[in-house]
């Protein structure tokens, strides 16, 4: 089911009003912080997700499992990542 309602983190943000926010040319991009990958996947089907907030570091490297795949397959199309994920 397609839905523009992803509601993110305790303010109750919705992409689908964050996404109206970019077309009335208030908010220039839309980015997650510390989401899961189910999350990124719904809120990047409503509108793209241009930057993603994580823990990653020696000590926590949980994200190489889904999180850095699934970017990797969203921002692919990009002209950055197409330079930088190829290269993965």
């Amino acid at each position: 089911m397609a839905t523009s309602r992803v509601k993110l983190g305790s303010q109750g943000l919705e992409v689908g009003e964050l996404k109206k926010l970019v077309e009335e040319g208030k908010v220039k991009y839309i980015g997650l912080s510390e989401a899961s990958p189910d999350t990124i996947r719904r809120a990047h089907a409503v509108h793209p997700i241009t930057a993603l907030q994580m823990e990653w570091s020696l000590w926590s490297r949980d994200i190489e499992s889904e999180i850095v795949p699934l970017c990797s397959d969203i921002f692919r199309s990009t002209d950055l990542g197409k330079f930088f994920f190829n290269q993965i």
